[in-house]
């Protein structure tokens, strides 16, 4: 007697379990492509923010020093003067307004964006699109501080990167705290980047 064999298909339940796996796999892969990209958005604004560091540095170097004479006259100190080609700008900024999860393509013409001259004085420019918007600071209004960072200190400088990756309104902020010795015009910057809302 010969047996019949019976072909068999899945059942709904099989079917079922098979399409919730994936279905879990899929949003396991979109949440890491998410974060992959959002890291990769914030690397390139640490490396930026590096930049402009290294800007300001160069700067406080080549920056022409003043003789001051106290009302004795008897001894002089030694005073930097902050980007005098540029009248002595304190705090730099570009885009004047936070990208909100798209990238901004800078207007680098008429002294606009990074043709402004804090930013030339620095010797940095940003002509690609870009998802933040950076900024430095000299002796006043930064971000950091409020936010539970490094403060510079009243002769200190910021450099730091704003953004709204996801566009929610929740902004991401990125900190670089460097001290200046008005003395010798030398500058250190923190080797730790704060960071605030990481991939927000």
């Amino acid at each position: 007697m010969k047996r019949r064999r019976q072909n068999r298909g899945f059942t709904l339940v099989e079917v079922m379990l098979v399409v919730v796996i994936i279905g879990v796999l899929a949003a396991l892969a979109m949440f890491g492509v998410r974060r992959y990209l959002a890291a990769a958005k914030v690397s390139e604004a640490k490396q930026s923010m590096g930049v402009i560091a290294r800007g300001i540095a160069m700067l406080t170097e080549r920056t022409a020093k003043s003789e001051v004479l106290p009302l004795g006259g008897e001894s002089a100190t030694s005073t930097s003067v902050w980007c005098p080609e540029c009248g002595g700008s304190m705090t730099c900024v570009a885009p004047q307004t936070v990208p909100a999860a798209k990238k901004y393509q800078p207007n680098n013409s008429g002294g606009q964006d990074f043709d402004q001259c804090c930013w030339r004085c620095v010797r940095f420019g940003i002509s690609d699109p870009t998802y933040y918007q950076y900024r430095y600071s000299v002796e006043q209004s930064y971000l950091g501080p409020p936010l539970g960072g490094p403060d510079p200190g009243p002769t200190g400088v910021e450099v730091a990167a704003v953004g709204d990756l996801d566009g929610d309104g929740t902004l991401s902020t990125l900190t670089l705290a460097g001290t200046r010795d008005t003395q010798s015009g030398t500058i250190r910057f923190s080797t730790h980047i704060f960071v605030d809302n990481e991939h927000e």
